[in-house]
């Protein structure tokens, strides 16, 4: 493989590549800052987008909290209920009942 021949530059040659690559080297930077910018804009809306959520689950997390402590109580009073309810219904059934009455029939009033 043949070496490439080099080329002398002359001062004004050298001035306008120098002058070509800055202006690329400004375009690159320019796009990378351009995607940097989303970025940042990006990261800021997802910690809002977290900040919001958060708030939601806090007050969903009251909403079930006290829907739970309501649920505890009325367990409890279902409980003391059913207790008192049964011991009732025991009392009623020890008591002797008075035995039925035999006799004609009450006519109807209508």
């Amino acid at each position: 493989m043949a070496r490439a021949p080099s080329k002398i530059m002359s001062v004004a040659e050298k001035k306008e590549a120098k002058k070509g690559l800055e202006a690329a080297l400004k375009t690159v930077n320019a796009g990378a800052k351009a995607v940097d910018a989303e970025v940042a804009a990006a990261t800021k809306a997802l910690a809002a987008a977290k900040k919001e959520a958060d708030k939601a689950i806090a007050a969903a997390q009251k909403v079930l909290d006290a829907a739970k402590k309501k649920q505890d109580k009325a367990v409890a009073a279902a409980e003391k209920g059913r207790t008192k309810l049964t011991g009732q219904l025991a009392t009623l059934e020890a008591t002797p009942a008075e035995p039925a009455k035999r006799g004609p029939k009450p006519k109807n009033a209508d």
